[in-house]
């Protein structure tokens, strides 16, 4: 016994047995006191009246559903040791439950309930205690050793029933496991278009998967298989489902098999499973549809084909550089420009036959073409296994994902010839335009010097001439004059042609020019009864920027063209302006111009009238000089003229002509008026 202390709160009938106490209450007037020892395994408990304790509330008697193998192993446990309780408590997380219980009670309601308590450890094999198996009665009594024995055994078929049922619990969840992944392959091949067969060997039948009904149709033997195949590829499918048959090992096969109305591909892998005598038993099948894949393959050989007969007919050479410098593929075009065959060159570096003065230039630009995202065009030379000298334009690119140069190299020998020859004749031109400005400056110089003596002398004889001898003065002077005229006009033409021209651009207000040439040509005008006349802007802008020297040709040689061909009425000139540009008119009421000369207007040399019986004298490279002029300022020229109703010439020029040429333009020689 221990010695106890009495519970000032306790009842007074339970000094028989004085216990320490935990707790203790009271279950009512005149009734016995429970109370309860630290260790649930020795509870000694004093009632009279077991009955009368209240029961635990069924909800906490345990977690979940109760195992039936474990709640039939309670009651078996109890009727062995004859006791009305038996237990059975689990322990996980430090935390303890009522896996079976014969009454409904709580773990730590039993020292309070029973006096005799006894328990045997559930121990895994592994020697870890999973908990306990525990008997109670309400009265005290003996337990022999033998009894103590039969507890742990009955704790030991516990232990393994509990272990039984873990094996199930766990096998339920690999089975479900395996349910979902089986639903997710099905799912995946489904999604992928593939199907699953098995043969089995001895029986000769087929087991097929829904996806592979989806694709081929629902067959389910050989001879169905063998039938929907086309005749062509059956007794390939035959022999190689033979051998698999036979124990041949894993294969792939891809035939073709009529769906519908269709001709469609398939590729089946198959794989051979082996009974215990190494005979094959299943044959195990992967079949996907690869109809697509043959068209692209197709697809992609007729194109390769294609571009195979483009390389070899290509009359230019399409080759590839690996990084190494080297021809990867050389077309067969190198043959017939380079005197090489193309097998020679793949391996060989791309340079080894250029000239040797463009070998340094082509690798520096072949090695910058990875850091260019576009196509580079370069020159370079090739020589010739017989010595000669041709001359390549090369395209290429540089091409990241190949890792390749891509090149198409043609030959332009001829062209660069034909260039040769014409820098040539160009050098030959300019050295005989240089020698004809020289001649004609000569010239000029010849014919100047004689032609100013004999219009000096021409008006200083009319002074004091006989008025019947004065008409011979006159045309001596006027054809002096017209003589000087004509040689200004080619020397001025053949400066332009030459380039020997230039402007020197200069504020000019153009109103103020024309009307100077207009009171120079005044004269001219009166004595052929004709009217010249300036209509200006109200509000002319500031001055245009142009060569003076220019404008006053322009001018001079529009105004003296329209009073040559206007017999009667008159000319009017007008000026207007805006902004950006001037326009300069020149209209007339002479004979007009014929719509078949309009195109040759402009023309060197031409005139309307030509030959002996032409009615007006000139040179015909008035016009020609004033086209030449208006396009060197930057503008341009147009002309409306009606045969026998006038002719107007429009010029329209920038008020900032061009600039970027340097010398000055001798201003024109006007005529005398007579």
């Amino acid at each position: 016994m221990i010695k106890a202390e009495t519970h000032p709160a306790g009842c007074r009938g339970c000094d028989e047995q004085e216990v320490r106490v935990e707790g203790a209450f009271c279950c009512g007037p005149g009734k016995h006191a429970l109370v309860r020892l630290r260790c649930i395994r020795t509870v000694m408990i004093c009632s009279e009246l077991p009955g009368q304790i209240p029961a635990p509330k069924a909800e906490t008697a345990s977690d979940g559903p109760v195992d039936p193998r474990l709640d039939r192993l309670a009651r078996l446990t109890a009727a062995t040791f004859g006791v009305p309780l038996a237990c059975i408590l689990l322990e996980r997380d430090e935390e303890r439950r009522v896996a079976a219980c014969t009454l409904p009670v709580e773990p730590d309601s039993l020292g309070k309930r029973f006096r005799f308590v006894r328990s045997a450890a559930l121990r895994s094999p592994g020697g870890g205690v999973r908990g306990c198996l525990v008997i109670a009665a309400p009265e005290d009594r003996t337990f022999a050793p033998d009894e103590a024995a039969r507890l742990e055994d009955a704790a030991a078929v516990v232990v393994d029933a509990l272990d039984l049922a873990d094996s199930e619990r766990a096998y339920a969840e690999l089975s479900h496991t395996l349910e979902q992944r089986e639903n997710h392959l099905t799912m995946a091949m489904q999604a992928a278009k593939l199907g699953f067969w098995v043969l089995d060997v001895r029986l000769k039948r087929i087991v097929w998967s829904q996806g592979q009904d989806d694709l081929q149709g629902r067959m389910r033997t050989l001879e169905e298989l063998m039938e929907a195949v086309l005749p062509e590829d059956r007794q390939r499918v035959q022999r190689s489902i033979m051998g698999s048959m036979n124990g041949a090992p894993d294969c792939a096969l891809e035939y073709r098999i009529r769906v519908g109305s269709e001709v469609r591909w398939f590729t089946t892998r198959a794989a051979v499973r082996l009974d215990d005598t190494g005979r094959p038993e299943q044959i195990y099948g992967l079949t996907w549809d690869v109809t697509e894949t043959v068209r692209a393959r197709r697809r992609l050989a007729r194109a390769l084909r294609a571009n195979e007969m483009v390389l070899d007919r290509s009359v230019d050479v399409i080759c590839t550089i690996a990084p190494d410098e080297c021809f990867a593929r050389v077309s067969r075009a190198a043959s017939e420009i380079w005197g090489r065959e193309p097998e020679t060159l793949i391996g060989r570096p791309f340079y080894e036959h250029l000239h040797p003065d463009d070998v340094r230039r082509t690798r520096q630009v072949a090695m910058t073409l990875s850091r260019r995202n576009r196509v580079l065009d370069i020159e370079n030379r090739y020589v010739r296994p017989d010595g000669t000298v041709i001359d390549l334009l090369w395209s290429v690119r540089w091409s990241e994902e190949d890792g390749l140069v891509y090149a198409v190299g043609r030959d332009i020998t001829y062209r660069k010839n034909y260039e040769r020859k014409l820098i040539e004749a160009k050098e030959m031109a300019e050295e005989i335009s240089r020698t004809k400005m020289t001649l004609l400056a000569n010239i000029s110089h010849e014919i100047r010097t004689p032609l100013t003596a004999i219009i000096g002398f021409s008006d200083v004889l009319l002074e004091d001439i006989d008025p019947a001898k004065a008409e011979f003065v006159h045309l001596i002077r006027s054809g002096g004059r017209r003589l000087m005229d004509t040689l200004n006009s080619v020397l001025d033409l053949a400066q332009i042609e030459s380039r020997g021209l230039r402007l020197h651009p200069e504020p000019v207000d153009l109103v103020e020019l024309a009307s100077e040439t207009i009171r120079f040509y005044e004269p001219t005008a009166r004595e052929r009864g004709l009217t010249l006349m300036l209509h200006p802007v109200p509000d002319m802008p500031a001055p245009l920027f142009a060569d003076r020297g220019a404008l006053d040709r322009i001018l001079s040689n529009l105004i003296s063209n329209a009073l040559k061909f206007t017999p009667s009425g008159g000319v009017a000139v007008s000026v207007e302006a805006d902004r950006e540009r001037v326009y300069l008119s020149v209209a007339d009421t002479g004979i007009g111009i014929g719509p078949a000369f309009l195109p040759h207007l402009f023309d060197e040399f031409r005139q309307e009238s030509t030959g002996l019986s032409r009615r007006y004298e000139g040179s015909g490279l008035g016009l020609t000089i004033v086209h030449r002029l208006v396009e060197m300022l930057g503008g341009k020229i147009s002309v409306e003229s009606r045969k026998d109703a006038g002719t107007r010439f429009e010029v329209v020029i920038p008020r900032v002509a061009e600039a970027h040429r340097s010398a000055a333009i001798t201003p024109l020689p006007r005529r005398e008026s007579a």
